[in-house]
């Protein structure tokens, strides 16, 4: 976007943060700000963001003691003032028009505050990567759909990976920052809180089609501390139903209530897939309400036309 900051987070990427920053500094549209923060990386990580940075006055480092993504998220947001917020992975690259295709976007959907696109896999393509899957487009509004689908695997995420964002400030204000508990649990993945906070904040989703952020796979993808099997281990559902708890008490939501009105979220979604449906239908027969309820909820959804794909 024209007043774009892009947030670089890092940590022991010496071998792969040069081309991170290298694919900022070549953008098509350039942001106004490049902000690397390394989360007290111990290899040559710092020094070599310092080199391609040293006398651009867009750019600077912070360095702060080892915490992990989602606190290096919220220092990235804290150090920059730029109206949107990109974040890229130390370890993934842009496309020369990546910020120019999030413009163009920004201007054919005025009103959406939070905009992605798929990750393209760099490195071992036989692994799975997540994404939102189905057709993208105007996503509407998803809060409701968080409440009720954060814990069950992916059901309520619409968004993408780390790299694959642009948020505006006023939606990561909202929610960011967390109190510091949630640091140590979201030292990796934390994606997931941008992609479930966003929701939860209030923010007009876009999803940009047929274009991708080059995402790399590789020995040591995750941050300090604690690896995705760790994560699962210690309960992906518990470490999730703690955030949504945390950002419903934020946003004032009743749960039982508000619930209530999952089905009249999904009338209203312009871009109705056969993907985000089930989406929908799922947070529904998990929201925490009498069964009864839940059905009538499921089959509103379920009887609902104009499914595009």
């Amino acid at each position: 976007m024209k007043n774009s900051a892009v947030v670089i987070t890092c940590y022991n990427y010496e071998d792969y943060i040069g081309d991170a920053i290298r694919s900022v500094q070549a953008q098509t549209m350039a942001p106004a700000e490049v902000v690397v923060i390394d989360d007290g990386s111990i290899d040559g990580s710092r020094k070599v963001a310092t080199s391609l940075l040293d006398g651009d006055s867009r750019g600077k480092v912070v360095t702060q003691e080892n915490q992990g993504q989602l606190a290096s998220f919220e220092a990235g947001v804290r150090e920059t003032t730029a109206e949107w917020v990109f974040f890229l992975d130390a370890d993934d690259e842009y496309s020369p028009d990546h910020i120019e295709i999030f413009q163009k976007a920004l201007e054919k959907n005025p009103k959406g505050t939070f905009f992605f696109c798929r990750p393209k896999v760099m490195g071992d393509s036989s692994q799975k990567v997540w994404c939102y899957q189905g057709p993208y487009g105007d996503f509407g509004y998803s809060s409701l759909l968080a409440l009720g689908g954060m814990g069950v695997q992916c059901a309520g995420m619409i968004g993408s990976v780390t790299s694959g964002l642009c948020i505006h400030r006023s939606v990561l204000e909202d929610f960011l920052p967390l109190p510091q508990r949630f640091h140590k649990e979201w030292r990796t993945r934390a994606d997931d809180v941008l992609n479930f906070g966003s929701s939860f904040a209030g923010a007009r989703k876009i999803g940009i089609e047929d274009h991708f952020v080059n995402y790399r796979i590789h020995g040591s993808n995750a941050h300090a501390g604690q690896d995705s099997a760790k994560l699962r281990d210690i309960g992906r559902a518990g470490i999730a139903a703690r955030l949504k708890g945390e950002l419903a008490n934020r946003f004032g939501y009743n749960l039982p209530g508000i619930m209530r009105a999952l089905a009249s979220e999904y009338a209203e979604v312009p871009f109705k897939t056969r993907v985000l449906r089930a989406q929908y239908l799922k947070a529904a027969l998990h929201a925490e309400l009498a069964i009864d309820v839940r059905f009538r909820q499921w089959w509103r959804i379920r009887k609902m036309k104009g499914i595009v794909d």
